[in-house]
């Protein structure tokens, strides 16, 4: 079976390095921003960190970089099941 879309962004995002808008697409992720506010909305917890990098027009371009903090806790009841 293969990995999902959001089963790479966390699984990248566990890493030391983190991970930014283009390195996502990489893995298969064209929108990181609206992958990360996917799983926040279902319980992953993130630390974003404003970066600049090189662009192909000589400049840079500022983007987040996103490292997982916390996954989701069972809720008290499943925790009890």
């Amino acid at each position: 079976m293969s990995k999902t879309k959001q089963q790479a962004v966390i699984e990248a995002t566990s890493t030391k390095q983190g991970l930014n808008r283009f390195e996502a697409q990489a893995i298969g992720d064209s929108c990181l921003n609206s992958t990360i506010s996917h799983l926040s909305k279902k319980g992953y917890r993130f630390r974003t960190e404003w970066e600049s990098v090189p662009n192909r027009f000589g400049g840079t371009t500022h983007c987040n970089r996103y490292w997982l903090i916390g996954k989701p806790q069972p809720k008290a009841q499943e925790a009890k099941a």
